[in-house]
């Protein structure tokens, strides 16, 4: 029945979520840290989910959806790794 599809995808999606934070925390404690940062939940997610790799158009348009000031954060990033890459 479609109620007990929505219940075991309900029920993966929260064990997927716990799984995710679980991981999270424990790369937080490692570093010694009682908050989770950013890259914590990053690797978490990659471990419990993981990497999608986009083709350049999926990618630019993801980034288009950001907000001007997000875009020069991204293209400062890409200048930057642009710079070190060019230099090593």
């Amino acid at each position: 029945s479609s109620e007990g599809a929505i219940d075991k995808l309900v029920t993966t999606v929260n064990e997927t979520i716990a799984a995710v934070l679980a991981d999270a925390v424990k790369t937080a404690k490692a570093a010694r840290r009682t908050t989770i940062l950013d890259e914590d939940a990053q690797t978490a997610l990659d471990k419990n989910i993981g990497k999608k790799d986009l083709p350049w158009e999926d990618i630019s348009r993801e980034v288009l959806r950001e907000t001007p000031a997000d875009i020069g954060k991204i293209s400062k990033t890409i200048q930057d790794y642009i710079r070190d890459k060019s230099t090593s």
